[in-house]
């Protein structure tokens, strides 16, 4: 499952639509798809000025989006939830504590990259990079940088790794991103 927020602009007053944080119009929705097909599991059109890290939401959409799944999917197959930096440890938690009830749910979400993490990157040992079958992934590295960077609040054994490639077609690097272009 693939859990985010997004900004929808409107061009008039809809229902519940609102300035947004970057200055347009609409809704900042918040989204569940099924990442293997794209299907939309469950969402919510919140008011524009909403918050992007706004735990409690979160939780609501996924717990929205598993009774959305029919038992046997729900009870007898392993759900990885997929999120971005929003993902907040409160969310982490919850997904960790719907194994309680028998759900086999995991996780991957993205980690702020603060100073830091920015010295644990460039301080790592990479490792080439493994596609899902097993076999290599062309121009990619991954590291762990478990250990050293700061994860109070998070569930414990949270690791955190990272991989690093080279940007694909249309992105848009950030700064970050071309320093460590520079110095590889």
């Amino acid at each position: 499952m693939d859990l985010d927020a997004k900004l929808v602009a409107c061009h008039s007053e809809k229902d519940q639509a609102a300035p947004t944080h970057k200055g347009g119009f609409g809704f900042h929705s918040l989204l569940c798809f099924r990442a293997s097909t794209g299907e939309a599991l469950s969402g919510w059109l919140r008011p524009g000025l909403s918050g992007a890290n706004t735990a409690a939401n979160r939780i609501a959409v996924f717990c929205e989006t598993l009774a959305q799944l029919p038992d046997a999917h729900r009870h007898g197959t392993v759900t990885l939830i997929r999120a971005d930096s929003a993902g907040s440890a409160k969310v982490l938690a919850h997904v960790r504590d719907v194994r309680k009830r028998g759900i086999r749910t995991f996780f991957s979400v993205g980690y702020a990259v603060t100073e830091p993490v920015r010295r644990a990157v460039v301080d790592r040992l990479w490792h080439l990079a493994l596609d899902q079958d097993g076999t290599l992934r062309g121009g990619a590295e991954v590291a762990e940088l478990t250990g050293m960077v700061d994860l109070d609040g998070y569930p414990a054994s949270t690791r955190i790794i990272v991989r690093r490639e080279g940007p694909h077609p249309g992105a848009q690097p950030s700064l970050f991103d071309q320093d460590e272009a520079a110095a590889a």
